[in-house]
């Protein structure tokens, strides 16, 4: 893993850190990486403490929206999904920008699948190269296969061993004319 870069983003708006509060939490609440909110905010670290000013999205918490669905996964910082975000509607082939990376790093799957209750998720891209800084996983392009629905975009990190280390997924729209 690389050191945190800070980039704080010029329209995000103070939140106050409340007790109990982690990155994790903040980051399902409004819909963005727990990796954008530690850029944003300079942290090193995960750890939060009450009372402590972070910038967040102006827009305000996202889980209140009832077609929102919170990602799965995703409590690593070095296997994120940061574009497209969570909820986004997407109308044509796209990259996948995050991070893929591990100490015991192997390789990493970009994969999706139907929000319909399938199983099963369809490797898009595999790669042995380690992306230690947002940058892109891999590019979907719209096959006759895909349906203008909600669909899982998830990554997965697996060791040498090729042992699954953890993987973030999270749901996007794909709305195909």
């Amino acid at each position: 893993p690389t050191e945190v870069p800070c980039e704080p983003i010029d329209d995000w708006v103070i939140y106050i850190v409340r007790f109990g509060d982690t990155l994790y939490d903040l980051s399902v609440e409004y819909g963005v990486s727990m990796r954008t909110l530690q850029v944003a905010n300079c942290l090193t670290s995960l750890e939060l403490d009450a009372g402590q000013e972070l910038f967040v999205p102006p827009t305000g918490p996202v889980s209140g929206n009832p077609d929102y669905v919170p990602p799965e996964g995703c409590d690593n910082l070095f296997i994120q999904i940061t574009s497209p975000v969570i909820g986004e509607v997407i109308t044509d082939g796209f990259e996948v920008i995050g991070l893929a990376d591990t100490p015991d790093f192997g390789f990493y799957r970009l994969e999706v699948k139907h929000a319909d209750g399938a199983l099963t998720y369809h490797t898009i891209h595999e790669s042995t190269a380690r992306v230690s800084s947002e940058r892109g996983l891999g590019f979907i392009r719209f096959r006759e296969n895909y349906v203008s629905d909600p669909y899982w975009l998830r990554v997965s990190v697996y060791d040498s061993q090729a042992d699954l280390v953890g993987s973030c997924a999270i749901q996007v729209y794909f709305d195909i004319e």
